[in-house]
């Protein structure tokens, strides 16, 4: 019985086939690791991006890269100057947000980009893509450099506030942010022109304004993926009415008011005070709005809530007594 065997044509056409087929695979495989990596990439930025946010809300400074070679320019932010640098070891362990140190996929010793504006407000992240294109992140309003690999990120937006942005000297108050991501990224607020006397929590904006008038402040919305929004916001501070209660010498214990003056309440701590101004007095004014406060004041001045219970005319004088529970 005769043997049948491959002829070397045969052969040639077989091999031929096998490293066609595996250059093909070679070239998927490498187009699938470089897209990992480039994800990779974009993630790492992002998680800087995101250290760097809620460092910036925390009210901390912005780290110096590490190498930097000072006053760069950006092409795409001309207007500024900047420090430039690496995200290495020095800027990881001054952030203290990140788990381990981010680094490019493709080779541990390579950093990722890191400028920081010379006024220290602003961050500028930069990596190289598979593509030659550059990923960017930055919180400067003017950049818009992310490339459209993925769906696009969508900015959050303020749509309002819970409370009155009418406020009454002296009075405290307390009014929640109300925001909107598309995406679904949790949002936060920060300001960095915050006027005297105001605190942000969370998303809450709280405290007293000492004197009247208009206060404008910038509040900046982040979504830590880069989408940012920033809203110029009033507060109208408008004086809170007094009522003359007594006309002639007025004793509240170790306090006096002169003749002929109009006596007060202090409404940080409830209690009558000469040099204090009127004021409905509520322990949880989380859970008033200005208008409503302002409405109970006058309420209490129109049923004569605020004169004294009674006074016994001595000569010409007026001991005026009060009961301070009405106050509480």
């Amino acid at each position: 019985m005769k043997n049948k065997a491959f002829t070397l044509f045969e052969l040639i056409i077989v091999v031929t086939i096998l490293a066609i087929l595996a250059t093909i695979s070679f070239l998927s495989f490498g187009g699938y690791a470089g897209e990992a990596r480039d994800s990779l990439r974009i993630s790492d930025l992002k998680s800087i991006s995101k250290a760097f946010e809620i460092g910036i809300a925390s009210g901390n400074k912005l780290p110096n890269p590490d190498n930097i070679i000072s006053r760069e320019k950006i092409d795409s932010i001309p207007e500024l100057f900047w420090n430039k640098g690496d995200f290495g070891e020095n800027s990881y362990l001054e952030v203290k947000r990140l788990s381990n140190l981010p680094v490019d996929p493709s080779d541990k010793n390579k950093k990722y980009k890191y400028f920081l504006s010379e006024d220290k407000k602003y961050y500028y992240l930069e990596t190289d893509l598979e593509n030659g294109k550059k990923f960017t992140l930055t919180n400067y309003q003017k950049t818009n450099q992310q490339p459209q690999l993925h769906a696009r990120n969508n900015p959050p937006r303020l749509t309002g506030f819970t409370g009155d942005r009418t406020i009454y000297s002296e009075i405290k108050f307390l009014v929640t942010a109300q925001v909107q991501d598309d995406d679904g990224d949790a949002v936060s607020i920060s300001s960095t022109n915050l006027p005297s006397g105001l605190q942000i929590n969370g998303l809450n904006i709280s405290g007293s304004f000492p004197h009247t008038g208009t206060y404008n402040f910038d509040l900046v919305l982040n979504d830590g993926n880069g989408g940012t929004e920033t809203k110029n916001i009033s507060i109208m501070v408008t004086q809170l009415p007094k009522s003359q209660v007594c006309l002639d010498n007025l004793h509240m214990g170790n306090s006096h008011s002169p003749l002929n003056s109009r006596v007060s309440f202090n409404s940080t701590t409830g209690v009558p005070d000469p040099n204090g101004t009127l004021s409905f007095f509520v322990k949880n004014y989380k859970n008033y709005k200005m208008s409503e406060i302002i409405f109970l004041i006058n309420e209490g001045i129109s049923n004569n809530k605020y004169t004294p219970l009674y006074a016994i005319q001595s000569g010409e004088t007026y001991t005026c007594n009060f009961d301070n529970s009405d106050f509480w």
